[in-house]
């Protein structure tokens, strides 16, 4: 056999040799590829749903609403004993986790009643609340408070029936005059629920005739225990730094 010949049957079989090594190979490693792929996506199929990252230093915000009525309450003027009780309406704003909160209130339909003469104070509110969460660690279901602040007293004095007074019958008087209110409670918490007694002192005063031929001067200040039900309203969340997912 020709020498040429013989030269070419060695490098075919060489090359056939070195083809299926290398195709074995490329297999392998294709199969490794595809087995880590798989792997992959079924690690993700567990972590599909986005990450959000906040930013630090941002508590959420909320805005708070309760109402309550009195189950405790006084006249600071002698004589007047309590004839109807108190109902009490709040807003408030906070940082959750910050100490300080912002209230606006309205207490309104108290009467106090000395003989045929009624005293109905009204007091219109604004004041800051300290949170003892917000200086302590409390437990999640509890925290308490104190307030002080100022507001407006809108008084008005009259009679229950006729008092035989000649051109006083069914008269009205009324008066409007600053005040402060400084109060403290407790917060019974579940979930954005909240039940709240509060005790607080409110000032007042008032000059009214009271069927005299002068002015009488009133202290229209009362004394009230009043059991509040709230909910808390977010108004802001954490913002989102940077989303992802995992």
């Amino acid at each position: 056999m020709p020498f040429f010949a013989k030269k070419s049957i060695v490098y075919f079989f060489f090359l056939s040799f070195c083809t299926n090594v290398l195709g074995v190979s490329l297999c392998k490693v294709n199969a490794d590829l595809g087995l880590m792929v798989n792997s992959e996506l079924k690690s993700n199929s567990y972590h599909d749903r986005p990450v959000k990252f906040y930013k630090k230093g941002e508590p959420p915000k909320f805005i708070k609403i309760g109402a309550g009525v009195g189950v405790w309450y006084t006249a600071l003027q002698p004589h007047f004993a309590p004839y109807q009780r108190p109902l009490s309406v709040f807003a408030e704003y906070r940082k959750d986790s910050k100490p300080l909160a912002y209230a606006v209130e309205a207490n309104v339909l108290s009467v106090y009643a000395f003989g045929q003469f009624l005293l109905k104070p009204m007091y219109f509110c604004l004041y800051p609340k300290a949170y003892l969460s917000g200086f302590a660690k409390t437990p999640k279901w509890f925290d308490a408070y104190l307030l002080a602040g100022g507001q407006l007293s809108y008084t008005r004095f009259t009679e229950n029936k006729y008092t035989g007074i000649s051109g006083y019958q069914h008269k009205v008087e009324s008066s409007i005059k600053p005040g402060i209110i400084i109060g403290a409670g407790f917060s019974l918490l579940y979930k954005n629920f909240e039940i709240s007694p509060r005790i607080s002192f409110q000032s007042g005063r008032g000059s009214y005739y009271a069927g005299y031929f002068t002015k009488q001067n009133f202290n229209t200040s009362t004394t009230n225990v009043i059991i509040y039900i709230t909910y808390k309203f977010p108004i802001f969340r954490h913002k989102v730094h940077c989303p992802a997912y995992r």
